[in-house]
């Protein structure tokens, strides 16, 4: 039957072929089969395994994404310059560089960023990133105080080392010699969570910031975000103020013990690197009585009992003249928006090109007895450097005068003439402002005066308190008499107002509780310089972070009833830089709100250890006016706040 069967298909092969096999025709070649491709090179699992690596309690498995990145997260403090990874893979090799990669075996440095590469048959490859973070990914700065001491007192500092790890953004910093202290008042006293001073032995950059030797330890423990202070900091960096402190997020460990995360921040101080005013300026806070230690050195606000002004720095005797000088020059400050009689009524003249000097003219009448001695005073200045003339005379022809030429400046002064009307005077003489002629330029004029030899005055309205009234001339019309309700060139005089606005501005955007309760407000000076406001300080308690106070809502004027502000509020001009600076802060809302969530994702890992530590989300920590389970609702509602807080600002605003 086998036999049969082959014969048949036999027949049937050669019958297929030609039959016979005696073509002379060449059969086709058979095909080699294709063959099939290697695998695609692939890293499908990445992990670090306890029993490869000391310090690991448990194994940690990487997340991979779209773009080839795996992530995994060291939760403990752990060494990571010696790990060995485990993993697994399609292809023929893994290699970092020309390094073969073994896994469970190869030891790495996972510090930074590593790069694997996977190789298949083929010679394909593919590159993964490894992105291992250490602990929360911030700094760690290590505090070591001497016999492990604790730190107690805000007055006694306690000796000791530090040193920074600082990670993959800062670099290392070699244990150093220190002391360290408490600071702070309510963030001292009433949390657990402590505050610190730093003072380095010598000079050093940390954390990438300038060279000093303080550094303050903010402990961000009622603010659950840990970014009040860092926001805030942000709006100076945008604003007209001098300086603004930088801070670095980190964490921080005391004798070896975990003691959460931490905003390090510059000290306002005077410094080359922080406040820059050298040997001869002044460094000044307004604060409350019992926040002054025994030794500062401070005067009264004459304005309001609310505060008095402490010079931080230098250190001053009260009998010095430094100290006459500072506490003049702020006084004068407070008297010129506060004094009716500084309230800034003038006599204003926008236009004086004209043919002639007497054809812009301010004049008054009054009796002056010939050759008699007369003591003439007045201010003004210009918007250029020009010469009016001023003086006594007849109003009347022959016009006789002992109008003298008098030089202004863009500035204020003061002017005294001693003048003797030799062969003229009656009852219907002058004072006189010749102000015309081809010179142009604006002209102010102030509190004018002229007194008889025996002090008797013989003016009425110097000020311009009751507008034109006693005044006349060829320019002294009702619209050339300037009133402000305190004066803008009287406060002028004396402030920065850039800064001014700047400040208030993001102190009435954040309602920060301290910049109306008269506390950590800082000003600066320098000798013949305006006062400024500024440095920016203390901002935990704002973003309606306190349950005290009006401020936790974002509706309502905060730092407008501070007593200066107040004041200043009153002036149109004021009034209107304001809404200008209030523009331009608007017009970053979404800066800001970026800046928010840039530094929430920097503290995803460390909002979760620092709450492990202190257990402060979700529970009510002094003077919270509300709380959230999770730290991304607290967040959302800073965010939220801030929003509402622009939008109420910009109507109210606009409704002044």
């Amino acid at each position: 039957m086998y036999l049969r069967i082959s014969l048949v298909f036999l027949v049937a092969f050669l019958s297929a072929c030609g039959g016979g096999g005696s073509s002379s025709s060449t059969p086709n070649p058979v095909p080699n089969p294709a063959p099939n491709p290697a695998p695609d090179p692939t890293i499908t699992q990445f992990t670090l395994v306890p029993a490869n690596n000391t310090g690991i309690d448990a194994e940690i498995n990487f997340s991979l994404d779209d773009n080839y990145e795996f992530s995994g997260r060291i939760s403990t403090n752990t060494e990571v310059s010696k790990l060995k990874a485990s993993f697994e893979f399609t292809g023929t090799s893994v290699s970092i560089g020309d390094v073969a990669q073994e896994s469970g075996t190869t030891e790495n440095d996972f510090t930074n960023k590593l790069t694997y590469t996977v190789a298949n048959e083929d010679g394909d490859t593919q590159d993964y990133v490894v992105d291992l973070t250490k602990f929360t990914g911030l700094p760690i700065v290590y505090l070591k105080t001497d016999d492990a001491a604790a730190i107690e007192s805000k007055d006694d500092y306690v000796r000791g080392d530090t040193s920074v790890d600082g990670g993959r953004n800062f670099d290392d910093f070699a244990e150093v010699s220190m002391k360290i202290r408490g600071r702070g008042n309510s963030t001292w006293g009433l949390h657990p969570k402590k505050p610190f001073q730093m003072k380095l032995d010598d000079k050093a950059e940390f954390l990438g910031m300038p060279n000093d030797k303080k550094w303050l330890f903010l402990a961000e423990y009622s603010d659950k975000t840990m970014l009040r202070n860092k926001i805030s900091f942000e709006m100076g960096y945008l604003s007209n103020l001098d300086w603004t402190p930088q801070g670095r997020f980190a964490e921080v460990y005391i004798n070896d013990e975990y003691n959460g995360t931490y905003n390090i921040t510059q000290k306002v101080e005077e410094s080359d690197n922080r406040v820059p005013l050298g040997d001869v300026g002044y460094l000044l806070e307004l604060d409350q009585l019992s926040r002054l230690d025994f030794d500062d050195v401070y005067f009264d606000s004459v304005i309001t009992d609310k505060f008095l002004v402490n010079i931080k720095e230098p250190n001053l005797d009260l009998n010095s003249s430094e100290y006459v000088y500072i506490k003049t020059l702020i006084n004068d400050f407070e008297k010129s928006i506060s004094d009716s009689n500084s309230m800034s009524s003038y006599f204003a003249v926008e236009e004086t090109t004209s043919e002639n000097v007497w054809d812009i003219n301010l004049s008054q009448t009054m009796t002056l007895i010939p050759d008699s001695e007369y003591t003439v005073s007045f201010k003004a200045r210009s918007s250029i450097n020009r010469t009016i003339i001023a003086g006594l005379g007849l109003y009347h022809d022959p016009w006789t005068n002992v109008g003298e030429p008098v030089g202004l400046t863009t500035a204020w002064q003061t002017f005294t003439l001693s003048q003797t009307t030799t062969d003229f005077g009656d009852d219907l003489s002058r004072i006189l402002f010749d102000m015309g002629g081809n010179q142009g330029g604006q002209v102010w004029i102030d509190d004018v005066s002229v007194l008889t030899s025996d002090g008797t005055e013989l003016v009425t309205n110097g000020d311009f308190q009751s507008g034109g009234a006693g005044w006349e001339g060829g320019a002294a019309t009702a619209e050339n008499i300037k009133t402000h309700p305190i004066g803008a060139e009287g406060y002028a005089e004396y402030i920065d107002v850039d800064s001014f606005v700047d400040w208030f501005l993001i102190s009435e955007i954040t309602k920060n509780v301290d910049s109306m309760f008269f506390s950590s407000m800082f000003l600066n000076v320098m000798p013949g310089e305006k006062i400024k406001m500024g440095p920016l300080w203390d901002f935990d308690l704002s973003f309606g972070n306190v349950d005290y106070a009006d401020s936790r809502y974002a509706e309502g004027w905060w730092v407008k009833y501070h007593p200066w502000y107040e004041r200043l509020f009153q002036d149109p001009a004021f009034v209107e830089e304001v809404k200008v600076r209030f523009a331009f802060f608007k017009g970053n809302q979404d800066f800001i709100l970026n800046k928010i969530d840039a530094y929430a994702e920097q503290l995803q890992w460390a909002q979760q250890e620092n709450n492990d530590k202190w257990q402060t989300i979700g529970q009510y920590v002094w003077p919270n006016p509300v709380v959230f389970d999770t730290y991304q609702e607290e967040v959302d509602h800073m965010k939220e706040w801030y929003v509402n807080r622009m939008n109420w600002l910009d109507s109210a605003l606009d409704s002044l």
